[in-house]
């Protein structure tokens, strides 16, 4: 039995791989490998899965041959589906024996992964009410602004919400008319491909509104700064008051040197070490002090 490593459109058995929509519009990721020899062959499969496929996204594997299995030799029921980090991507990888002339379909059956959940777009919708609700200013009874949001532009806020909203709605019209059913597994893929950058857009826009919206952090570390807690001042008073009791003792000690310095500049005479007596039971020094 000869092997050929199968590529697309390879040389020996041929493969070929294709996106089509199933009934219940999933997406099955199809390929066939063709041997056209009249011997048995056996072909080493190697195809790509799309690359934000997991394995959890995949519903079903199926396997069939155009020929009738032998029951001396079993077919293959099932094959592989393995991560290949060089690509990033999953792969189906297997090898299929296959008899002259005979064709393997293999298919992976994908859930939709290719559509913005309602959810998520309610979610942000959701999301911009919050953030609105949480730093608008209250209304003050005596009519004053208040003093809670000093710059709240409210003309600016409003057109970013519009915005925001205006986007989500037109995500959420535009996916049915792109599903699978109604335009194929490629142009969906296409218009989901484009309606995540749009979306990409909307969630800067919702930080960008809540920048806005939030006090500036930054601000109020200097309004602490300044303002300064009843501790830190009393602290700094107390270390203010020990400074000023030092500084008095230092005046004091100031004005008793000028006594202590008439003292030191009076000329005190020297003993004559010749003069010196000792008392009984002393030791007289050895050597003479005068010399």
């Amino acid at each position: 039995m000869k092997q050929k490593t199968i590529f697309l459109m390879g040389v020996g058995c041929l493969l070929f791989g294709l996106l089509v929509p199933d009934s219940y519009a999933n997406i099955i990721v199809k390929v066939r490998a063709l041997n056209p020899l009249e011997s048995e062959e056996v072909a080493a499969i190697f195809y790509p899965l799309p690359s934000e496929v997991s394995p959890s996204d995949i519903i079903e594997k199926k396997i069939t041959f155009s020929l009738s299995e032998d029951e001396e030799k079993p077919r293959k029921t099932t094959f592989n589906v393995e991560y290949v980090e060089e690509k990033g991507r999953y792969f189906i990888i297997d090898e299929v024996a296959l008899g002259p002339r005979e064709v393997v379909t293999l298919e992976v059956h994908v859930r939709d992964i290719w559509t913005i959940p309602a959810e998520r777009l309610d979610s942000i919708k959701q999301t911009v009410e919050g953030i609105i609700v949480q730093y608008q200013p209250a209304e003050d009874p005596s009519g004053e602004d208040p003093e809670s949001v000093e710059e709240y532009d409210e003309e600016t806020i409003r057109i970013l919400q519009d915005a925001i909203f205006e986007e989500i709605d037109a995500i959420a019209k535009r996916q049915p008319k792109s599903s699978v059913l109604k335009v194929g597994v490629e142009k969906h893929m296409e218009a989901y491909y484009e309606d995540m950058e749009a979306l990409a857009q909307v969630e800067v826009d919702v930080l960008t509104l809540r920048s806005l919206l939030e006090p500036d952090e930054e601000e109020g570390e200097e309004g602490e700064g300044e303002g300064g807690s009843p501790e830190i001042e009393e602290g700094e008073a107390a270390e203010e008051e020990g400074c000023g009791e030092a500084t008095g003792e230092e005046a004091s000690a100031q004005e008793e040197l000028p006594a202590e310095t008439e003292l030191l500049e009076k000329e005190i005479p020297l003993a004559d070490p010749a003069d010196l007596t000792f008392e009984d039971g002393a030791v007289e020094p050895e050597g003479n002090f005068a010399e």
